[in-house]
């Protein structure tokens, strides 16, 4: 959907971590963003929800942002047990 990737590593006794990487565009000036008036970088819709794992607040934050300004919901969990349990 935005052209990101999302991967896991795993090992045996020891945990799984999981990864993502998402493409970062330069901020447009505001007079460029008015010619542009309307563009989004992608289709969102009201009714999607993202689940953001995270237990450092202000990384939180920060995701948090910008998925509000695509217009998506945001659950929270800290920790991979309370994401499960959700």
């Amino acid at each position: 959907m935005l052209g990101g990737k999302i991967w896991l590593e795993s090992e045996q006794g020891k945990g799984s971590t999981l990864f993502f990487s998402l493409p970062f565009r330069s901020v447009k000036s505001s007079k460029e963003q008015k010619k542009q008036k309307g563009s989004e970088p992608f289709k969102s819709h009201p009714l999607h929800t993202v689940l953001v794992v995270e237990d450092e607040e202000t990384s939180f934050l920060y995701l948090k942002e910008i998925l509000y300004r695509n217009k998506l919901k945001v659950i929270r969990a800290v920790n991979g047990e309370e994401a499960i349990n959700l």
